[in-house]
């Protein structure tokens, strides 16, 4: 019996092979003479060929799905161009080009030649002057628009890549994306010239036919004039028709391709949910339709029959969405019920409270904020090191409906406002101006931005404005939420399972040590510690084995945290360097450091009780002259002194200033590029000469 083996994929190699046979076939056909069966057969498959695109340009849900469109309509053209000339060629010497052309030809005219040529031409004019004249400006300002609005996509993408929306491969796709777009409209733009060409040549063969069939048949051939004009009229308008029918498929899907937006969904799925969910219009509609029978004259049966058919499709309801797990709201809750006091009484660690507006937002039917939620959740396990429990999101009739807040345990950490079906641009206000919205501020960075509707989106990226929608903004407010409280969002059995994770990497550093020689809540507040001061945790292996290397002689986790700082002293840098890998120092006076290292020595951690009011003032103004005058050059400074004060120094100013970093000298990598921008002394902000100030943006030794 033989053996059936398995179908083989055409490899690349073989289909740029047939590709490149299959054009240099096209140009064979317009130099060698074809049998009228051959050009049946071609012209069957032109025709079906442009039936495929124009099917499959229904089912795209964006442009870029059929990227390939442009060199199918050349090359569908360039087949359709080479078909005239087999078949002008068959017309013109034996008066017969095969069985379609002729099937076509009789069923089009039906004895009268006129009404024939006239269906010829309105075709063209349809395809030319509606169809192609659409998909060219269509392709022409789509591109236009798209390198216009490349910036602005940009910068979006940008956003989405530092919220922790998208990770890097994402974001390198979506560039790509952009590329492909603009050079799909503008390759599109020229392929519609090929379109509106080809019908040019359509009349201007088809005219040549018939008059040089004429001819021919009269001349050469010895046919009496009428037969002449009937036999060539014939072919020629079933040649035309055999023509402009594949070219009018492929204008039609053009014209589908170049006006589609990025959906989710195909055409026929986003014209049903649409135009027939709401049942208002086509219950207007239908009413309309049986007054309009009434009218005297109006033909009343297919005005009732539409009426009718709209009316039986107001009657098909649309279901509702059915939570498997929520019970009815008839069902009583039982008093003594113990797990539902359980529930009530346990409290969130993260909660999402949303007013009534934005429940659409989070629906499980669309997915989109959940895989954000994702997304984000898995950069901060990358940047920070911890793993985020799972956020309740919940409705909370006491907020705005379009209020949301994040809370922590209960308490609120964060709120904001957010406007469905509007866009949030931010950048600077010279830019907002120009667009009409509702001034607001970025909730997670307090930027200044602009609620505007949807269709200004093109005009904000053009300006060069970072766009978002709703989503975005309550997501990378909730990034940056997480990254300042992550101290206290990180538990006991966060920290157990972090301990896990990793005694499958290092058992003996675990397994051996833990809970052995360190406790497990010595771990939990040094990690505390050190997400505190926004120092990733990620390199869990070399804290672990600094606290237990320094267990038996250091029982003080705030001086365990020291020590660890000392080994993550690259990571620290790192975090802590502004854009262009600066790290911008404020530094002390020697005098106000040398005060200050006596008072530790004497009293302790706790500088902020033990200094005089005097100095406090000094160092509080000192800071905030500085800060105020490096907002503008964008720069996040941090403050720079000895390790004996290091953490004393961080506690006295983290009330007023929480988001300062503080840095020890030894926590400083040798080949950082450090800037001055400031010294504080008991005097307060100390006025830099001009020479000082051209110094001071010089490297300073560590």
């Amino acid at each position: 019996m033989a053996t059936l083996l398995p179908a083989k994929k055409i490899g690349p190699f073989q289909t740029d092979m047939l590709l490149a046979v299959m054009v240099l076939s096209i140009v064979g056909v317009m130099i060698v003479p074809l049998p009228a069966g051959m050009l049946d057969i071609l012209l069957t498959i032109n025709l079906s060929f442009s039936l495929v695109v124009l099917v499959n340009a229904l089912y795209v849900k964006g442009p870029l799905e059929l990227s390939t469109f442009p060199t199918i309509m050349l090359i569908a053209t360039l087949l359709r161009l080479a078909l005239n000339v087999a078949s002008t060629r068959l017309i013109l010497g034996d008066a017969y080009a095969g069985d379609m052309i002729s099937s076509f030809g009789s069923f089009v005219v039906k004895d009268n030649y006129v009404v024939g040529f006239v269906v010829f031409l309105i075709l063209v004019a349809i395809q030319f002057f509606v169809i192609v004249k659409g998909t060219e400006r269509n392709a022409e300002v789509g591109a236009r628009f798209t390198l216009d609005a490349m910036p602005g996509k940009q910068m979006s993408i940008d956003a989405d890549l530092n919220a922790g929306l998208i990770n890097e491969e994402e974001a390198k796709a979506r560039r790509e994306d952009l590329s492909r777009e603009a050079s799909f409209f503008g390759a599109m733009d020229g392929a519609a010239k090929f379109v509106k060409g080809d019908a040019i040549a359509g009349i201007l063969i088809t005219l040549v036919n018939i008059l040089a069939g004429m001819v021919v048949g009269v001349l050469q051939l010895g046919l009496a004039p009428m037969e002449a004009v009937q036999t060539y009229t014939k072919l020629t308008i079933g040649d035309g028709l055999m023509s402009q029918l594949p070219a009018l498929a492929l204008s039609v899907a053009a014209g589908i391709v170049v006006s589609r937006a990025a959906e989710k969904t195909s055409l026929g799925e986003n014209l049903q949910r649409q135009l027939f969910e709401e049942k208002k219009p086509m219950a207007i509609v239908a009413a309309a339709l049986v007054v309009l029978a009434m009218l005297p004259g109006l033909p009343a049966i297919p005005l009732l029959t539409v009426a009718a058919l709209l009316a039986l499709s107001l009657r098909k309801g649309k279901a509702l969405p059915v939570d498997p797990d929520a019970e009815g709201e008839g069902a009583g809750a039982n008093a003594d019920d113990e797990p539902s006091l359980q529930d009530s009484m346990r409290v969130d660690r993260l909660e999402l409270a949303l007013g009534f507006g934005l429940i659409p937002l989070v629906e499980h039917k669309d997915r989109d904020f959940l895989d954000r939620v994702a997304g984000m959740r898995r950069k901060i396990a990358q940047e920070v090191g911890i793993f985020l429990p799972k956020i309740r999101v919940r409705d909370d009739v006491g907020l705005e409906p379009s209020g949301y807040e994040y809370r922590l345990r209960g308490h609120r950490i964060g709120k904001g406002e957010v406007f469905p079906g509007q866009l949030l641009c931010i950048g600077p206000p010279d830019k907002l101006a120009k667009l009409e919205g509702v001034d607001t501020r970025e909730p997670a960075f307090g930027l200044p931005a602009k609620w505007v509707a949807n269709p200004l989106r093109g005009d904000a990226e053009r300006a060069g404005l970072t766009v978002v929608d709703s989503i975005v903004v309550i997501i990378t407010h909730l990034t940056e939420l997480m990254r300042k409280h992550a101290h206290e969002i990180i538990d006991r059995q966060d920290v157990q399972d972090l301990i896990d994770r990793l005694a499958e990497d290092s058992p003996a550093l675990v397994k051996t040590n833990i809970p052995d020689k360190v406790a497990l809540g010595t771990v939990h507040r040094v990690l505390e510690a050190l997400l505190r001061e926004s120092v990733p945790i990620v390199d869990l292996g070399s804290i672990v084995e600094v606290i237990v290397d320094q267990s038996e002689q250091v029982k003080d986790p705030d001086l365990l945290t020291e020590y660890v700082r000392a080994r993550l002293t690259r990571t620290i840098t790192e975090s802590a360097t502004s854009s262009g890998n600066v790290l911008a120092a404020i530094s002390l006076d020697p005098r106000l450091e040398t005060m200050l290292v006596k008072q530790v020595r004497e009293s302790g951690l706790q500088l902020a009780g033990n200094v005089t009011p005097n100095v406090l003032d000094a160092v509080y103004t000192g800071i905030e002259h500085i800060l105020s005058a490096v907002k503008e050059r964008g720069l996040s400074p941090v403050v720079l002194c000895s390790p004996q004060i290091r953490l004393a120094f961080r506690r006295m100013i983290e009330p007023h200033y929480p988001n300062l970093l503080v840095l020890s000298y030894h926590e400083v990598i040798e080949d950082a590029d450090v800037q001055s921008v400031g010294v504080l002394t008991l005097e307060g902000p100390r006025k830099q000469s001009a020479s000082n100030h051209d110094q001071s943006d010089q490297p300073i030794s560590v």
